[in-house]
């Protein structure tokens, strides 16, 4: 839009050099001169944006800058990761499952936690700390290699342990059974094997945000925004949460690795969407970038937060709908600025052109214009919330 009117100086210029050698008058000419549509523009789409970041700042909301916001207000795509975005993060380990003849469940546990020690993944965390509430002591482990996205590979007592998803065991060769037990599609699993023999398994829960339906809900309905997930965990895992989200089917990737994530942003920004992703954790800094806006949380990876374009300082997931509702009402803030600049400039241009117009007139109807346009700029300081509670709540 600046460049736009930066663009209408110079025909401005021949237009009152065309106008004083017709009418060798002038007044006239000064009137033109007088009348620009630089100055309103320059000042108001600046200070909208300052007001917005401003507002978006005091509601728990860290907006990067107002490139930001302009791409915020045209997103039409929505794009969450599971774990730790929709879901809570706080994973729970409710089910120690070793195969018959193997091992005993305190064994499997053992094997898991040596393996996963010291990692920072969630579940790797929740393993851990379900072995300490077990008093299940932890093996040394002597070499690891860590696949994101899959699992970990670890020496343990001489031994190769691997403990990780389905695919990272079908990688490896090893044959998993069709159903290692009755809560196989209510539990998100990771499996332990030992020297190429499958052990069991390791089902755990990460119950979704209280606040993960009533975002999608808004999101579909009352933003009219598509909406996909995308999540390392188990088809059957993805789909159960697509239902209980409302999420349609049709949009659910699972057994996502990182580079997955990322290749199905691109592809739907090359679509011709404008993709907003939603993600905390390392697995997603891939798909972050890619993304036209990306969205972490404050207490994400560090590498998440620091490259995402917009953080969700009080880990809130609808502070997601109070920032797209600003960035909309800063667009349509702007495009009012520009209306209050251009009509009366541009009728004031015609009089002056035609008819004449007195310079002092001219001043006023160019600077009145810029005034209106930047005090109309300032409504996101004085106002307290774009998004009703009622909608919120």
């Amino acid at each position: 839009t600046e460049r736009v009117a930066d663009r209408l100086i110079i025909p401005s210029l021949l237009l009152a050099l065309l106008v004083l050698a017709v009418t060798r008058d002038p007044a006239r000419v000064a009137a033109i001169l007088t009348l620009d549509f630089v100055t309103g523009i320059r000042v108001s789409i600046p200070t909208a944006f300052l007001g917005a970041l401003n507002h978006t700042t005091r509601h728990g909301v860290l907006v990067r800058s107002g490139r930001t916001l302009e791409q915020l207000a045209a997103v039409d795509t929505v794009v969450f990761d599971k774990t730790g975005t929709l879901t809570q993060g706080e994973i729970v380990i409710a089910a120690i499952s070793p195969i018959p003849d193997t091992c005993s469940p305190a064994r499997l546990l053992q094997l898991a936690a040596s393996a996963e020690q010291r990692l920072t993944h969630p579940v790797a965390a929740a393993i851990m700390q379900q072995a300490e509430a077990l008093a299940v002591p932890i093996l040394p482990r002597d070499d690891f290699d860590y696949a994101v996205g899959l699992g970990v590979k670890a020496q343990i007592e001489g031994q190769t342990v691997l403990v990780g998803s389905e695919r990272f065991l079908r990688q490896a060769e090893i044959g998993l059974p069709d159903r290692p037990d009755q809560n196989y599609e209510t539990l998100s699993r990771l499996y332990v094997a030992c020297e190429g023999q499958l052990l069991g398994s390791l089902g755990y829960t990460d119950p979704l945000r209280r606040e993960s339906a009533r975002l999608v809900e808004l999101l579909q309905q009352e933003f009219g925004l598509e909406l996909h997930l995308l999540t390392g965990d188990q088809p059957q895992r993805a789909m159960q949460v697509a239902q209980e989200l409302g999420i349609p089917l049709a949009r659910v990737h699972a057994e996502a690795f990182p580079d997955q994530k990322a290749q199905i942003v691109r592809d739907l920004h090359r679509s011709g969407r404008t993709v907003a992703f939603v993600g905390d954790g390392l697995n997603d800094s891939a798909a972050l970038a890619y993304a036209d806006v990306s969205v972490s949380f404050e207490r994400g990876a560090d590498i998440a937060r620091e490259t995402a374009d917009v953080v969700l300082m009080n880990n809130d997931l609808l502070e997601l709908i109070e920032a797209i509702a600003i960035a909309r009402e800063t667009r349509a803030l702007i495009e009012q600025n520009i209306a209050l600049v251009v009509m009366p400039n541009l009728l004031a241009l015609g009089f002056a052109t035609t008819t004449g117009l007195n310079p002092l007139i001219a001043t006023a109807i160019h600077n009145g214009s810029a005034i209106a346009a930047a005090l109309n700029s300032l409504r996101p300081l004085v106002t307290h919330r774009f998004v009703p509670n009622s909608v919120i709540n």
